[in-house]
């Protein structure tokens, strides 16, 4: 475009991506970490659609994840598992999000339909690891902000001391509430639609009853 900032920062993001993208999505290419981190993906997931043809990529790295589920439901926060946790971050909606674009940006419904019961039970862990609509657990939740607002002493050192981790891991419980609830009806599962959807309003009012100041306007402040 007209505006040099702005082509230097799609320029910086296309050498990032071109960087990063070798089998899986990596989350950095200067350093031997170089690993399919979930929640790293969940944040880019639309940028690297709208500046790569990543329909094939993306449907591979689903499997990826998808051969990484637990019976209890749970995904890794890295896929194919290399380290992290193996229950990953709840932060991590790019397993329904991986489907959810696949559909939208190339028209492939296929992913929706094959993994649809996978990603229920997702869900379902999270559910199964809640209590009143809470999300009890959070590996990362809003990482990487402003020096100022971490936790500098912890070893994990981009750790909010701002932002509580299970506000973010509710959010995103709710957030994959309402992408079920899309999908099911897109396959034509009215009920289950209406059960999604039902799940969502519950973790919403536990969140507002939760977090929401209603003087301020603010949540989890």
């Amino acid at each position: 475009c007209s505006n040099d900032l702005l082509n230097r920062i799609q320029k910086a993001v296309m050498w990032t991506e071109e960087s990063n993208l070798h089998s899986v999505p990596t989350d950095c290419p200067q350093r031997d970490e170089r690993q399919g981190w979930l929640n790293d993906v969940t944040v880019r997931v639309e940028e690297t659609i709208y500046n790569f043809g990543m329909g094939a990529f993306y449907r591979k790295w689903h499997q990826d994840i998808t051969d990484e589920q637990a019976e209890n439901g749970c995904i890794t926060d890295v896929a194919p598992r290399a380290f992290g946790s193996l229950q990953a971050d709840p932060l991590c909606s790019i397993f329904l999000l991986v489907p959810w674009y696949t559909y939208h940006f190339f028209g492939d419904i296929k992913l929706i339909k094959d993994r649809y019961e996978n990603m229920k039970r997702w869900q379902q862990f999270l559910t199964n690891n809640s209590k009143d609509g809470i999300v009890q657990y959070s590996n990362y939740g809003d990482w990487a902000g402003p020096a100022a607002g971490c936790d500098q002493t912890h070893d994990f050192s981009a750790l909010s001391v701002i932002t509580p981790g299970i506000f973010v891991s509710t959010i995103f419980y709710y957030f994959n509430a309402t992408l079920l609830a899309k999908m099911a009806n897109y396959l034509g599962k009215t009920e289950e639609e209406w059960e999604h959807l039902k799940q969502a309003e519950y973790i919403k009012a536990s969140i507002n009853r939760e977090w929401l100041n209603k003087e301020t306007a603010n949540y989890a402040l």
